[in-house]
């Protein structure tokens, strides 16, 4: 899933304050880290696999915060992640 982390989705715009450059680049770790398949996610453990699935979530105001400070609006972030959240991730890890 580095594909979606690294699209259009995400492109560079060198209109963007180096802030919310930043910002971008904490919401596209996230997005990685929630999509990437576990094969591919080395170090990272079931535990941050799963809260990264998490914490994309409309309800999630940290989620929301870092998309808007990022430049982006939430509910388009979880649009194009939609099914590509690792699901399988088990909730016990």
């Amino acid at each position: 899933m580095a594909e979606l982390a690294n699209s259009q989705i995400f492109k560079d715009d060198p209109c963007r304050t180096p802030e919310e450059r930043l910002w971008k680049a904490v919401l596209s770790q996230g997005v990685y880290e929630a999509c990437t398949k576990r094969s591919q996610a080395t170090p990272l453990s079931y535990g941050e696999m799963r809260s990264a699935a998490e914490w994309i979530d409309l309800t999630n105001r940290d989620f929301c915060t870092v998309c808007i400070y990022a430049g982006y609006d939430p509910r388009y972030i979880v649009r194009k992640t939609k099914g590509r959240i690792n699901k399988w991730v088990p909730s016990g890890a």
